[in-house]
């Protein structure tokens, strides 16, 4: 800026300066977990996981603010005479609206840790389960050969090719809810591959046959996932 003859009066404010370099770090942590949603083959737990985490990330620096500890923070902790108090209280505010805006997750969070787990032990999962999946849990966890099966395969095929409809219709379709809206990646990547075709070089791609094709592939991704 001084090279360009615009000096910022502010750049030389020992206090504008830290209540930048907060974000700056702060902003590098949310892009951290914004990268962490859009990867291929993630369910919704996956992504719930992730969230959890960085709450308890949050919680954690608040913590450590409030004992004027900005370890985590390098960008300030490379400044003197930090308002740790007042960046304990930004990350309180943010602790609370994540957990405002992702409420609804946390209502169901039992029900994703027993879609994730569905063979830990009996005591700690199935008497806080919904009444209707508690005797197909049973069987499960007691069932020697699918809890090998489930260590050795990924989740959603633990529950297409070793929970058969006959035995288990309550898992069955308890499964296909919780995993069918994990993410949108497949679509997204669709997406991108169609707008990339629709160019000048391929002129017969009118807008009303890719809308119709939109549809079509769209309604194909979400049966294949709830399969």
């Amino acid at each position: 800026m001084q090279i360009k003859n615009k000096p910022l009066s502010e750049l030389s404010d020992p206090k504008w300066i830290c209540d930048l370099a907060f974000p700056v770090d702060l902003t590098g942590y949310l892009n951290d977990l914004n990268l962490k949603f859009p990867k291929q083959g993630q369910l919704v737990n996956d992504l719930y996981s992730h969230l959890k985490a960085f709450q308890n990330e949050i919680r954690l620096w608040d913590a450590q603010m409030v004992s004027g500890n900005g370890y985590h923070f390098t960008t300030l902790s490379a400044y003197e005479n930090i308002a740790y108090a007042q960046y304990a209280e930004e990350l309180k505010l943010l602790s609370e609206q994540f957990s405002n805006r992702f409420s609804d997750f946390k209502n169901i969070e039992n029900r994703f840790n027993l879609f994730a787990t569905p063979t830990k032990s009996i005591k700690s999962n199935v008497q806080h389960a919904p009444i209707h999946l508690q005797m197909e849990l049973i069987e499960i966890q007691e069932n020697s050969l699918l809890k090998s099966k489930f260590e050795a395969v990924e989740l959603c095929d633990f529950y297409k090719k070793y929970l058969d409809e006959d035995h288990f219709p309550q898992l069955r379709k308890f499964a296909r809810l919780i995993c069918a809206f994990g993410g949108t990646y497949k679509c997204e990547q669709f997406f991108s591959m169609m707008k990339v075709n629709k160019s000048k070089h391929r002129t017969r791609l009118t807008d009303g046959n890719l809308k119709n094709f939109y549809v079509f592939v769209s309604m194909e991704l979400i049966q294949t996932s709830m399969d």
